[in-house]
């Protein structure tokens, strides 16, 4: 009687501990209330750059780096693994200081789908500069080494106090692309790194063929309950050219926590007049997640500044 007397006592006295002093809850995600965003119980305000980053190789092990396009003549300016994180840190140092919070990871999230081999994964990786190999991710240590490249990547991006959109490329009723989907939400479930996962980028162009609204309404809904099963703290978003999207993509239908458009200015006005646009017929929150305007009178564009919109 007495050893549960004193067992019940210790049970008080932990309690009373832990009401007095409450053990410091772990580091938040960024998270939506009320159709806001919020991180540690303030408001968050996305201020988003595009930033593409590939892998390379010394033939034995394989790492993430900055994409070499962005290097004069498009090559890599480093071939290590040191040196080319040391790239990659100095860059997001940078994107910080120059009042970005928040990175959108393109290029090492998309692996390519195979159809003649059984849709098998693969991921291009560079031995010095040039396109050596594919990375198979045939099984499951294949896919968490694959895995382990990404999170030191997302190490790199916390450590400049940023946060990640990360665009994985998901393929719509493809077995392939779910058991990424699925792999990936489990591995990264508390990475608090990652704003959000980007599920599709540009519909209108790379969804092929076109869906019906009922279509993509169900396919969207599978792809968020997968995340929300596996990762439910990782927002969800999709990044949509805009208006001509809406006819297939609407962006009212879709079962995401947030929009992410990609408005460009081909004509004069254009991008402020879309934008007009989103705040007056989109009906959840949204982000403008690339924009741009043309460059040296040509049609291409450079991803710029991005802003962010809340109801």
């Amino acid at each position: 009687m007495k050893k549960y007397l004193l067992l019940f006592l210790l049970l008080c006295l932990i309690g009373t501990i832990y009401i007095i002093f409450p053990i410091s809850p772990s580091i938040k995600h960024v998270t939506l209330v009320d159709g806001k965003f919020e991180f540690n119980n303030k408001p968050f305000y996305p201020i988003v750059l595009n930033y593409t980053v590939s892998l390379q190789t010394d033939g034995k092990d394989f790492w993430a780096c900055s994409y070499k396009g962005y290097n004069p003549n498009a090559e890599f300016k480093y071939n290590t693994k040191e040196t080319s994180q040391n790239q990659l840190r100095a860059d997001m140092i940078l994107i910080k200081d120059l009042g970005f919070n928040t990175v959108r990871i393109v290029g090492i999230g998309e692996p390519f789908i195979n159809e003649e081999k059984n849709d098998e994964l693969s991921i291009n990786s560079y031995l010095a500069n040039i396109r050596d190999s594919s990375i198979i991710l045939s099984n499951d240590e294949a896919v968490f080494s694959y895995f382990q490249k990404i999170e030191d990547l997302l190490s790199i991006i916390d450590n400049a106090g940023l946060k990640a959109i990360f665009l994985l490329k998901t393929t719509p009723n493809n077995n392939s692309s779910n058991f990424l989907l699925r792999k990936f939400s489990f591995y990264f479930k508390d990475n608090a790194t990652i704003l959000a996962l980007d599920l599709f980028n540009e519909p209108l162009y790379f969804d092929k063929p076109e869906k019906n609204k009922n279509e993509v309404y169900e396919i969207v809904k599978h792809w968020r309950k997968t995340v929300k099963i596996y990762a439910p703290q990782i927002l969800v978003t999709i990044g949509l050219e805009g208006l001509r999207e809406v006819f297939r993509w609407d962006p009212n239908i879709l079962a995401i926590d947030f929009i992410s458009y990609h408005p460009y200015e081909y004509e004069p006005e254009q991008v402020r007049n879309e934008i007009y646009w989103y705040g007056k017929y989109t009906e959840k929150p949204w982000i403008i997640g690339e924009t741009a305007i043309p460059a040296d009178n040509a049609r291409c564009q450079t991803n710029g500044r991005n802003v962010s919109k809340h109801r």
